[in-house]
């Protein structure tokens, strides 16, 4: 699931302080309702491997991890011979969409 703030006074989503928590969105709804869409523009963090979305005009920044960010995780886990991984909340991914990603990810070979 994601996590959702609005910045104060800030033009830029990252390494800014934010006013105030907004919301959990589940990964369904970051998908159906958030991703390019409504003014939100999904960028990539690539130091944290990460994605996230901002909205320029609401000074909106949802952070949350995709298909893309749980395959860099795998790589991680793989690289430094992790046990496995964890992510919270499973009930935020309801189509287990990223719970495949990481069970293909960590079945095959490494």
């Amino acid at each position: 699931y994601g996590r959702s703030f609005i910045a104060g006074n800030a033009t830029q989503p990252l390494n800014t302080p934010y006013e105030k928590y907004v919301d959990a969105p589940s990964f369904r709804d970051l998908r159906e309702k958030y991703s390019n869409k409504d003014g939100y523009e999904r960028r990539w963090d690539d130091a944290a491997k990460a994605p996230y979305l901002w909205n320029p005009q609401t000074r909106a920044l949802v952070t949350y991890d995709d298909e893309q960010s749980l395959r860099e995780k795998v790589k991680f886990i793989k690289r430094l011979k992790l046990g496995g991984a964890m992510y919270w909340e499973h009930a935020h991914d309801p189509d287990e969409v990223l719970l495949g990603v990481l069970y293909e990810g960590l079945r095959g070979p490494g």
